[in-house]
């Protein structure tokens, strides 16, 4: 949102174009086909389909693409690296630190971008992972909260069940679900068990006690790439920054 304010600001106006995408595979450029018929000055790219950027390629529209990958193409002036997993070396580090032994991660799919479970692994700790059933007919965003939630409920609602040490939420949404089962549970952190989740900040999730968290800063982050992406209509030569979370240290992992 604050990318797209600051490009309005500065005289342009913007167009969203989505497609449907199973496993990096574009099903349906239609309407990004539409969209290429008109002139545009510069495209964001918040994809990794090799057709879609191929397609986007071929058109000679100049556009940078922001992905966890480095696609290397004729017309694109840069990359910016979204490396959701930054951070997640410095909390294993703090896992081990603490002498975390078992951890429970929640998902919505198989591989989060921001899965903590292999490095958490290499240092001996167990890893429990818990895949959320979404139900995307309620829309993404509620469909992952409330599967989250159910899915928390599931897990730690039976009376005498065992809490692991610690709860890592890979997203903000997954911690929005999670956390208000506990809560309404009474499952408290630190006290009952640590939690660490990924956040944003200003737009939460919101608990109780400061959370530790992996934590974006959308505001600050879509400042820097508006200037980038001005600079780069303007022909100047830019220096891509690393979109990447960083580690905060609330009262969650706190010593119980």
């Amino acid at each position: 949102e604050e990318l797209r304010r600051r490009l309005v600001c500065a005289g342009y106006s913007l167009e969203t174009t989505s497609f449907c995408e199973v496993g990096g595979y574009a099903r349906d450029l239609g309407a990004m086909e539409l969209a290429l018929r008109q002139p545009f000055t510069f495209a964001v790219v918040l994809s990794e389909s090799t057709e879609v950027l191929k397609r986007l390629d071929r058109s000679g529209i100049l556009f940078v693409v922001i992905s966890e990958r480095h696609f290397r193409l004729n017309s694109h002036p840069g990359w910016v690296r979204f490396h959701v997993a930054a951070a997640v070396p410095k909390f294993v580090r703090q896992c081990s630190s603490a002498g975390i032994r078992r951890v429970c991660e929640f998902g919505y799919v198989r591989r989060m971008s921001a899965s903590a479970a292999s490095q958490l692994r290499n240092v001996g700790i167990r890893v429990e992972q818990i895949l959320v059933d979404v139900n995307y007919g309620r829309g993404i965003l509620e469909g992952i909260v409330r599967g989250s939630m159910e899915a928390a409920f599931e897990r730690f609602g039976r009376k005498g069940v065992a809490l692991p040490d610690l709860i890592y939420l890979p997203d903000d949404y997954l911690a929005r679900g999670v956390l208000t089962a506990l809560q309404e549970l009474g499952i408290r952190a630190p006290q009952d068990v640590r939690i660490v989740s990924f956040a944003n900040a200003g737009l939460g999730p919101v608990y109780p006690r400061e959370l530790t968290r992996m934590q974006m800063n959308p505001i600050l982050d879509g400042k820097i790439l508006a200037e980038e992406i001005l600079r780069a209509i303007a022909g100047d030569t830019v220096d891509w920054k690393c979109i990447a979370p960083q580690y905060v240290i609330g009262e969650t992992f706190a010593q119980p």
